[in-house]
């Protein structure tokens, strides 16, 4: 049994795509520990997994873009995020001694994280995973309107 810890950018576009695959790895009894913040606290019980709060440090904006409307603010963000997220996490994550830890592609402490604890490389998930239904729902990525975002 594998033990897997996950970190996602706190938003329902970045978590929401990966319950379904967090569901199916507990399903297939690995274990699944997921940093998240408080509001999605029971989407992440209600898979199997077992939620750890983030950082209170790490404050995402209630509506609109916020700090990520611009490519510098999107930076210095997430650049706050994985200092809040190292200084309170690391040893605690170093502690579950990990055998995969997964990742949101937009967490830049992910990967840090993973070097740091010695896992080995696993690509980052993607915030959106594609699927039929998606696809016929959206469209292509190619053309579509601004505000539909996945």
């Amino acid at each position: 049994m594998g033990r897997i810890v996950y970190f996602s950018l706190p938003a329902h576009g970045h978590i929401n795509p990966t319950l379904a695959v967090i569901r199916e790895l507990v399903r297939r009894e690995q274990q699944v520990v997921y940093y998240s913040t408080e509001q999605f606290r029971q989407f992440i019980r209600d898979t199997g997994a077992q939620f750890r709060p983030s950082s209170t440090e790490f404050c995402m904006p209630e509506q609109g873009p916020g700090p990520f409307a611009q490519v510098s603010t999107t930076l210095e963000t997430l650049l706050g995020f994985s200092r809040a997220i190292l200084d309170h996490h690391l040893e605690q994550v170093r502690m579950l001694r990990p055998t995969h830890i997964m990742y949101d592609s937009f967490t830049p402490w992910g990967d840090l994280l993973r070097k740091s604890c010695g896992s080995p490389p696993w690509p980052p998930s993607p915030a959106f995973w594609s699927t039929a239904i998606s696809m016929r729902t959206m469209g292509p990525i190619r053309g579509r309107s601004p505000d539909r975002t996945p």
